[in-house]
């Protein structure tokens, strides 16, 4: 497989078993085809559990080595449970086939969640543990740190007992202060493993392990009523963490007039001959046309990774397009670029809508994007 990643890193939702660049020169990178039979994924269809959200997809030419369910593809996201929060697998050879595996064992205590992973596979073990998989996710509270929970797997399915990830007291991803934008923590976004780290001061890609995740000064910062951004942080062992900077890397504009403005959360990032791009959702808050906080998706672009901009394009997909299933939410992308099982370049979405009413619930879509015509 050839996807793209940055001296070696691993990204969520890529596997890098033969990492190349190539170029973003022919791509008009807000423009995606979304497939005509959306949506293509509700494992619950007529229960009483009508979200499904939040997926987290990798893809493996190897069909992830022996090391779980031999599948090209294999996606987490929620779970049966809906009175205690479950997360589940489910697997496919296409990426838009999927079969349900069954709920894992993460069943999260009362009151509490499993949701909004972010996982990642390694066949050599991150360094040679015996553990294939990493994984943080969101167990549903705001106010500290261990908002995010870490946990590993040798095959994707079964999952060590979760612990909560620390931080630096100094550069702290959550601080529970009135007025900070990294006033509340709402769980990580994506995961990067770089394998070949140097862990250089300054320089957070260089460390083996860097996060993006969602932040929120939930309309208290002076000056910007934004409700959630997207912050960086950085790590030596995946377990303790440290904040980049004194502000999240992308902010909404707090401008309600903006589709974006209150909302910036839930990235998928990819990288190529020194431009990445950031592929998030995005909402301006307004409840009188579908859920205040996924109204829709778009992309920004940066050279260093922590400075972005916004594509003039924006946003890709949104609520307002007039499409059914997804005419309440449109949000959380998940994004593959590369070529797969031998077929010729292109860029790959899943993301989650919803309608009004639920009559299908939250279910999971698909777009594509060709780098050619």
């Amino acid at each position: 497989m050839k996807i793209f990643a940055y001296f070696g890193m691993l990204l969520y939702s890529m596997v890098a078993s033969a990492l190349f660049a190539s170029p973003f020169s022919n791509w008009q990178v807000s423009n995606w085809q979304e497939q005509h039979s959306n949506p293509i994924y509700n494992p619950y269809p007529g229960s009483s559990l009508y979200d499904d959200f939040f997926p987290c997809v990798l893809f493996d030419e190897n069909k992830f080595n022996g090391d779980g369910d031999e599948s090209y593809y294999k996606m987490w996201h929620q779970g049966s449970g809906i009175s205690t929060g479950t997360l589940a697998l489910s697997t496919s050879h296409d990426g838009i086939h999927w079969t349900l595996k069954g709920d894992t064992n993460l069943v999260a205590p009362a009151g509490l969640d499993v949701g909004h992973p972010c996982v990642l596979y390694d066949p050599n073990g991150f360094g040679g543990s015996a553990y294939h998989y990493q994984m943080w996710f969101w167990n549903g509270t705001i106010s500290s740190i261990s908002a995010i929970q870490y946990t590993q797997s040798t095959d994707g399915f079964v999952w060590t007992t979760p612990q909560p990830i620390s931080q630096d007291p100094f550069f702290p991803l959550v601080d529970n202060t009135t007025g900070s934008y990294f006033y509340q923590l709402y769980g990580p976004g994506f995961v990067i493993y770089n394998s070949q780290a140097t862990s250089t001061p300054g320089q957070p890609y260089t460390y083996p392990y860097v996060m993006f995740f969602d932040s929120a000064g939930a309309g208290y910062v002076s000056g910007n009523d934004e409700q959630e951004a997207i912050a960086l942080a950085y790590s030596n062992d995946g377990i303790s963490w440290t904040r980049y900077g004194t502000q999240p890397v992308l902010i909404p504009s707090g401008n309600p007039d903006d589709w974006d403005g209150l909302y910036s959360f839930r990235p998928s990032i990819i990288q190529s001959d020194g431009v990445y791009y950031m592929f998030y959702s995005g909402s301006d808050g307004d409840s009188s046309t579908g859920t205040p906080f996924a109204h829709g998706l778009g992309v920004a672009s940066s050279t260093d990774g922590i400075n972005w901009t916004k594509d003039t394009a924006n946003p890709i997909f949104i609520n307002t397009d007039g499409v059914a299933w997804r005419n309440d939410r449109s949000y959380t992308p998940v994004v593959l670029f590369g070529t797969f099982k031998g077929n010729r370049m292109k860029g790959k979405m899943w993301f989650v809508g919803g309608n009004i009413p639920y009559t299908a619930g939250q279910a999971i879509g698909y777009a594509t994007l060709r780098t050619s015509p």
